[in-house]
């Protein structure tokens, strides 16, 4: 039995679970995948809404609220002009 695994925020497939496995058979669907080797979760990025999904070990599928805020954090202290230099927020002195 096959069963699809859907973002929460747009409802597009990211991967199915398949006799107990997670597949990723949509590639353009995910823009990145990250596997814990330690306790067996995935974290998946959805292409096209940006949200981060985690699935654990069971299979249970939630949402990383966590996540979405570091990479808006993370963006926000890599921010670039428009003629090219870059800011570093971090070691900016006064």
């Amino acid at each position: 039995m096959c069963k699809n695994i859907q973002c929460s925020c747009c409802g597009s497939v990211v991967a199915k679970i398949k006799d107990n496995k997670v597949v990723f058979d949509n590639m353009k669907a995910v823009s990145l995948i990250e596997f814990s080797l330690n306790g067996g979760d995935h974290q998946i990025k959805c292409h096209s809404c940006h949200n981060w999904l985690t699935i654990d070990n069971q299979n249970n599928i939630s949402t990383n609220y966590k996540r979405k805020s570091e990479d808006a954090l993370y963006s926000a202290e890599n921010v670039t002009f428009k003629k090219g230099s870059p800011i570093n927020l971090k070691n900016k002195k006064p």
